[in-house]
């Protein structure tokens, strides 16, 4: 089956990385929320707020120095979490026009002979399970890699994982 993988905008591209984020956590619990990078750059804007704010509020007394310690640590994290995300721009702008590929299925396993020159690919008894968001679809394994693809082709590409190995659980996350 020959496939296309486009990201039309950035939060489909931050989709894929939500939920190839949440591997550990979908792999607890299927139901579990899919992490969130905009939820935790929230979270830290409001710890350096309220660390900046106690840091006025105690200044000159003896709590001072530890909610400046606070305070320039959230500041660091906010630059790191900035840099991270400026990462995912770059990384999704090399990525814009999408890529080509092939992926097989037979007894084995799957096999995704991708246009950029690499071949991977696994067992049925390697998969985990997969996860169908919006606009993405993310094959983990075993290994410290998956296949991802548009959502657009997953049910042909389910339908064809289905035939080799029905035990695969399948988790929709399209809300």
């Amino acid at each position: 089956m020959e496939y296309k993988i486009e990201f039309n905008d950035f939060f489909e591209y931050l989709e894929l990385k939500n939920i190839i984020a949440s591997k550990r956590k979908l792999a607890v619990d299927k139901k579990a929320k899919l992490y969130s990078y905009f939820d935790q750059f929230y979270k830290l804007i409001f710890a350096f707020i309220l660390f900046y704010i106690s840091f006025n509020i105690c200044y000159g007394t003896i709590l001072n120095s530890v909610f400046l310690f606070f305070t320039v640590l959230s500041l660091f994290l906010i630059i790191v979490f900035l840099i991270l995300f400026l990462s995912f721009i770059i990384e999704y702008n090399r990525n814009r026009e999408g890529r080509v590929g092939k992926i097989t299925f037979n007894k084995d396993g799957i096999v995704d002979y991708a246009d950029l020159g690499y071949i991977c690919g696994f067992g049925w008894d390697k998969i985990d399970f997969i996860v169908v968001g919006k606009k993405s679809m993310v094959i983990f394994s075993e290994y410290p890699f998956c296949l991802y693809f548009n959502s657009k082709n997953s049910k042909e590409i389910i339908d064809n994982i289905k035939k080799y190995d029905e035990g695969v659980q399948v988790i929709y996350r399209k809300k």
